[in-house]
């Protein structure tokens, strides 16, 4: 399966799963959502790095973390990349998960 990419304009630096429905930031730190199973990869483009948090999520995706999202064609679903302006800019790669597996 190919994997759909979107791209999303917003005045802050994340977006929503399209399979949970839960934000890439945490709600009760400023950081990372890693409760999030479907999150598989967070991209900083600034800063040209992968959010660590999620290393052992991109190995199991068998996802290379020496490329570049644009380069990533398996182990994730979709791929959504932000453009929040000053913010800079963001890429999020999820996987589809079963909502009704705990």
């Amino acid at each position: 399966m190919t994997v759909q990419r979107i791209q999303l304009k917003s005045d802050k630096p994340l977006c929503y799963s399209p399979f949970t429905g839960q934000c890439t930031e945490n709600a009760t730190s400023d950081g990372l959502n890693v409760g999030d199973p479907s999150l598989i990869f967070a991209f900083y483009g600034d800063a040209g790095e992968y959010d660590t948090a999620l290393g052992d999520r991109m190995l199991v995706a068998n996802i290379d973390p020496e490329a570049t999202p644009d380069e990533i064609t398996t182990g994730v679903d979709v791929i959504i990349s932000v453009d929040a302006g000053l913010s800079g800019y963001c890429v999020f790669g999820f996987k589809a998960v079963d909502p009704f597996r705990s």
